[in-house]
């Protein structure tokens, strides 16, 4: 099933000298922003309504059915959830101590929140807090394993994430992928091009 999610990135990705880091990704993102847009399409089989949304200096690429549903346009049954697409954008220098609290009260226990999927998932982020990363839209159901860094998965995703924070200034993103009509992902893809040019991602299982 990931195949008809993949997308080619080394194909995108170009080595020119004369262009600085931001202009590279500029151009790497003006052609995989409509691969992700059309394989989500493909892949969701039913109406969308994918608008582009900025939160504190990051993009969401979000589904927001909702709209579709007051406006008519379709019914509840005939369309997923409101949900992620994709996130993106550059790291920040963390300049602030994470709130667990805050994480923990935004729409309520986890237990309950998350319980219907046997209660092994904590409110992740698609942009992380380590990077700078808001809340309410970039909350999803997150395998704990693997957002803990408990599992093997897990720890590399941790290590991915480390870089990324450690390096201000990375261009990163986040993909969920579904295979229903949930919010939850079964996979997360996650990549990172670090001011140096080095591109890496990898697709995590989250379920």
């Amino acid at each position: 099933m990931l195949y008809r999610w993949s997308i080619p990135y080394d194909k995108f990705l170009y080595d020119d000298r004369s262009s600085g880091h931001e202009q590279k990704v500029e151009v790497f993102l003006s052609v995989i922003y409509d691969y992700w847009i059309t394989l989500y399409k493909d892949n969701s089989k039913a109406y969308t309504a994918i608008t582009r949304l900025a939160y504190k200096d990051f993009v969401f690429l979000f589904d927001d059915t909702d709209e579709l549903i007051s406006q008519g346009k379709a019914k509840t049954h005939e369309v997923p959830e409101g949900r992620v697409v994709a996130a993106f954008g550059f790291s920040k220098e963390k300049k602030h101590q994470r709130s667990n609290y805050r994480v923990q009260s935004y729409l309520g226990p986890t237990s309950k929140v998350f319980g219907y999927l046997g209660g092994a998932y904590d409110k992740g982020h698609f942009i992380s807090d380590a990077s700078g990363g808001p809340k309410e839209i970039n909350l999803f159901p997150h395998k704990r394993a693997l957002n803990r860094g408990w599992s093997e998965e897990g720890k590399i995703y941790r290590r991915m994430e480390q870089t990324i924070a450690d390096n201000p200034g990375t261009f990163f993103f986040s993909r969920p992928f579904y295979n229903d009509a949930t919010y939850r992902p079964f996979s997360i893809e996650y990549g990172f091009v670090l001011p140096n040019g080095e591109f890496q991602s990898r697709i995590f299982k989250n379920i």
